[in-house]
């Protein structure tokens, strides 16, 4: 139904009534977390950021805080929607983008290493906004890149922590606190590919600090 009437109820919006329009955000907000077809999904994004224009600040906020959750939701539909429309969601409001933002990568990085190969994209999404981290999502990002480098797991998890630990900016103490994995992982992963990435970035290291 929500398809079916999408560019009248576009058109009728402002008449509507703030009421009326934040029930249909909440509806479509329901849908896009749970519906798998992709191009219904934009349809449901591209309503939702439109009538997100005729509801309060303070509505809107939530509309856009939910939306973003969106990036790690567990339906791989769902995230590819959210993150394909940061941007505009972005121009929803600055400063709630910024906060979601940052709780979103906290949120991730708090997700256990068996489950991080699943949202690379989401991590490429974040790290794109990486300039409106704070001291915090950093030291998350550490905190998950220690315990993936950890030598128990797998030769893709230690590869793709190696990867997301050359996003950390070398002169941070978070950077720095990682030496020891790197150490161990050089001396004793069972891939050598692993082993030579992990002895380059000491090096890499090394050099920023003589």
């Amino acid at each position: 139904l929500l398809q079916q009437w999408k560019e009248e109820i576009l058109n009728y919006a402002p008449t509507l009534g703030e009421t009326f329009v934040l029930e249909i955000c909440t509806h479509l907000i329901a849908k896009i977390k749970t519906e798998t077809n992709e191009a219904t999904l934009n349809q449901y994004a591209e309503m939702l950021i439109a009538l997100s224009q005729h509801i309060t600040v303070d509505e809107r906020n939530s509309v856009v805080s939910q939306f973003m959750g969106c990036i790690i939701n567990n339906n791989l539909s769902t995230r590819k929607v959210a993150i394909s429309n940061l941007e505009k969601i972005k121009d929803l409001g600055q400063t709630i983008f910024k906060t979601s933002l940052n709780n979103i990568t906290r949120d991730l990085c708090d997700k256990n290493p068996n489950e991080i190969l699943s949202f690379k994209e989401a991590f490429v999404a974040l790290l794109n906004f990486r300039g409106l981290w704070t001291d915090a999502e950093w030291e998350d990002l550490a905190g998950l890149v220690k315990r993936m480098l950890d030598l128990s797991n797998s030769e893709a998890i230690h590869a793709y922590g190696i990867e997301l630990l050359k996003e950390i900016p070398h002169a941070t103490k978070y950077s720095s606190d990682l030496t020891s994995e790197l150490i161990v992982l050089a001396k004793s992963a069972s891939s050598p590919k692993d082993k030579e990435e992990s002895r380059k970035l000491l090096v890499d290291r090394k050099a920023m600090l003589d």
